[in-house]
């Protein structure tokens, strides 16, 4: 047997011993049940979650699109946010974006309690659990109680922000 030949079976080797090992791993690990918010949550507050994915997070959080919405108020300049106030109990449209694979959009509580309800019209929406995103402001289970966000796909749909127990609440629009 030749050189080559002895380096090639080695290669196969460490190629079989590195798939057996990630796929080990995969399934092994401790994951969160798909679409609940709240268990996620909690598994991201547990520090469950490597530390590369905030890296990834913040990298595609930095190339995702941000939504322009309309505002019931304005921020003012220089406001590290765009609205002061959202429009509370009534639908806000989210106009489709041909071409946008998906667009951000993440909400402050600034005060009282409030209800976030987004229902997006693409066809993929249901595929990854974003056709229907619902939450409420504060959320204890997460890191930032007070900050919750929507992810909009290339159609769109349509927004709905609500104030809990009948009492005023102020969303402003990140």
């Amino acid at each position: 047997m030749d050189s080559k030949k002895i380096v090639i079976i080695v290669l196969i080797l460490i190629i079989a011993a590195f798939v057996v090992f990630v796929t080990w791993g995969s399934l092994s690990g401790e994951q969160p049940k798909r679409g609940d918010r709240n268990d996620a949550g909690k598994f991201v507050k547990e520090k469950k979650t490597p530390p590369w994915a905030k890296v990834i997070k913040s990298l595609f959080g930095s190339l995702s699109k941000k939504m322009a919405l309309r505002c019931a108020k304005a921020a003012p300049d220089g406001a590290d946010y765009q609205c002061e106030e959202m429009p509370l109990n009534e639908e806000i449209k989210i106009p489709e974006e041909p071409g946008t694979s998906f667009r951000t959009a993440s909400f402050i509580l600034a005060k009282g309690k409030a209800r976030i309800e987004y229902n997006d019209r693409t066809e993929k929406a249901d595929d990854f659990d974003l056709d229907e995103q619902e939450f409420n402001l504060p959320d204890l289970e997460l890191d930032d109680p007070n900050i919750g966000s929507i992810v909009a796909l290339e159609k769109g749909g349509s927004l709905k922000i609500t104030c809990l127990e009948n009492k005023p609440c102020q969303v402003k629009l990140q």
